[in-house]
């Protein structure tokens, strides 16, 4: 077995020692055109351990950009596996180009939709 280790060294063996920081690092063992890896997390001394879990209920939380061909998809596989919940809470931003010519008209349609779905209709150009 070849083997690899960061953060510290290895033997032969496969017997990992650690360096003088703490951290997570990775080891790996190639043989036979197979590769295994596994991580390994250091604490120093100086290092405090993770305080205890807080008890109660936890919040999850994203932020990101989805492209408007994933919306759909985002709603089916994140989304609705909490839309019964009476905590669940979005916040939507989208922005788009427009043709000088047919900005006026669309920004009177996406108001209008909006309204139609109970939203505010604060749309600006």
């Amino acid at each position: 077995i070849e083997w690899s280790a960061t953060g510290g060294t290895i033997d032969q063996a496969g017997l990992f020692t650690a360096g003088q920081t703490g951290g997570a690092f990775v080891v790996k063992g190639f043989a036979a055109g197979s590769e295994a890896v596994a991580e390994v997390r250091v604490t120093t001394k100086e290092e405090k351990p993770d305080p205890a879990p807080a008890t109660g209920d936890r919040h999850l939380r994203w932020r990101g950009v989805i492209p408007a061909q994933k919306w759909m998809n985002f709603y089916t596989k994140v989304l609705s596996k909490f839309a019964t919940s009476s905590d669940l809470k979005l916040e939507i931003s989208f922005e788009v180009k427009v043709d000088r010519e047919q900005a006026e008209s669309k920004l009177g349609e996406t108001k209008s939709a909006l309204r139609e779905l109970g939203l505010e209709d604060n749309v600006t150009l």
